[in-house]
């Protein structure tokens, strides 16, 4: 699978995203679950720990992302 570059998804749902965020020596690309919503145009941080699972919009730019089908309760 190739990851989708330049555009967001035309739904919404959640997706496996190629996010990078920088730290003290460099910038760290890595994989990550998001939501994305198509309404607002903005992508939502997984939080498995709070009850509304996607409530913090992603800071770090989304680089890629991949259709997935991932069961999350």
């Amino acid at each position: 699978m190739d990851w989708i570059t330049g555009r967001n998804p035309e739904v919404s749902g959640t997706y496996l995203v190629s996010s990078e965020f920088y730290v003290a020596n460099g910038k760290r690309v890595f994989p990550y679950v998001a939501y994305y919503n198509e309404a607002d145009e903005k992508w939502y941080k997984y939080n498995p720990f709070s009850e509304k699972l996607f409530d913090e919009p992603m800071e770090s730019p989304v680089l890629g992302w991949i259709e997935v089908s991932i069961l999350i309760m």
